[in-house]
């Protein structure tokens, strides 16, 4: 979703068509640009759905595959939703889905987290500004039950459209969402201890993946993560890459003073590290829900 004049991302985990074609549709003309940081055999872990509205909390609008009650949810009202059985998705044998969150006409600014029920953990799926309409990628596992919860720090609408599903443990292993790091001083450490600064320019955060937030020391090929980029001092964009020579290419894109995120799935290096590059200095938080085998 965007609004005139913005430079705005999202991650995509898009179904291939039988030609192995994709088509990128806008309501309006706009420019668009595609990063690609990998692929999903046809037989994997990984069971494409074309994308379908799972449910959408405002009252003017039809329901999605899932009936929910049609009001805004913020705080203590958490909205949790039967997601094995629905659009696609078998009743059982599912470890995490890959949905499209969205956040429309929040009271305040704030954030959501999608998450397996039970205890809400410390981490953020979506952050968002009073009024604003913005989504992010998110790869949730499921409550045992086959559900799944979204809280929002402030009253908001929801949207969730699902693209596909992730079968047990098989490839990838969903984690509840877990702080990996936050770079602002006057925030508590995450899992990696990091220099408490901003970061950008030549100045590029390294951190060591494996062996944290339940990722094994080995045999780790990627990681499913969230990064925001927190009170940029310019506009520009970050990219995450297994170190080395940092590519040409974005994994999330801001304007100066804002607080934005985007899901990351990404490639570790041999030593199981990260880089986080940005093009200005930025503080940094990033969140980990799963990873992927070697």
């Amino acid at each position: 979703n965007f609004t005139s004049g913005q430079t705005i991302p999202n991650a995509v985990i898009a179904p291939l068509s039988t030609s192995g074609e994709l088509c990128f549709y806008s309501q309006v003309d706009t420019h668009l640009i595609a990063d690609i940081n990998g692929w999903f055999p046809a037989a994997s872990s990984f069971a494409p759905l074309t994308p379908t509205r799972l449910f959408d909390t405002r009252a003017d609008q039809g329901q999605g595959a899932v009936a929910i009650t049609k009001q805004t949810y913020g705080g203590a009202n958490i909205l949790r939703v039967k997601i094995a059985g629905a659009a696609g998705v078998p009743t059982a044998g599912v470890g995490a889905v890959s949905l499209n969150v969205t956040a429309v006409d929040p009271v305040g600014s704030g954030f959501a987290t999608v998450f397996p029920c039970g205890d809400r953990p410390n981490a953020s799926s979506l952050n968002f500004q009073a009024g604003q309409t913005i989504p992010n990628a998110v790869i949730a596992p499921l409550s045992a039950a086959g559900e799944i919860c979204f809280y929002s720090q402030v009253d908001t609408h929801l949207i969730a459209d699902i693209n596909g599903w992730f079968a047990t443990a098989a490839g990838f292993t969903p984690l509840s969402p877990t702080r990996v790091f936050d770079t602002r001083p006057g925030e508590a450490q995450g899992a990696v201890a990091i220099t408490k600064q901003t970061y950008g320019g030549a100045n590029i955060l390294r951190v060591k993946i494996t062996g944290t937030t339940g990722v094994p020391t080995a045999g780790v090929g990627a990681v499913s993560l969230n990064v925001t980029a927190v009170n940029p001092t310019g506009a520009g964009y970050i990219t995450v890459y297994p170190c080395g020579d940092r590519p040409n290419a974005s994994s999330l894109n801001f304007t100066s003073g804002q607080t934005i995120p985007n899901a990351v799935i990404a490639p570790l290096s041999t030593s199981g590290e990260l880089c986080f590059y940005s093009q200005v200095d930025t503080h940094l938080i990033a969140d980990i829900n799963g990873w992927f085998a070697g």
